[in-house]
């Protein structure tokens, strides 16, 4: 969260490849995070459901959650 001139706190959310460039801007980066088994075994999202979308979640997961985790200053585990 960053703070406004106001003293309000404002916020963001995504994953933009200069990401990095925003971050001086806020307070905290928060990464939430999820272990891929239970990821993978939930089933309230359409997305994930098919063999291709599985391995996107986990090729995806294996190699940019490290890079997030490294720039995180917060995580949350949302289980």
């Amino acid at each position: 969260m960053a703070r406004g001139p106001d003293r309000r706190a404002d916020r963001g959310a995504g994953t933009v490849c200069n990401q990095d460039a925003f971050s001086p801007r806020f307070d905290e980066v928060v990464l939430l995070g999820v272990p891929l088994d239970v990821m993978l075994d939930r089933d309230t999202n359409p997305f994930g459901r098919t063999a291709q979308e599985r391995d996107r979640i986990i090729t995806d997961t294996t190699e940019v959650e490290p890079l997030l985790r490294k720039s995180a200053t917060v995580e949350i585990d949302t289980r």
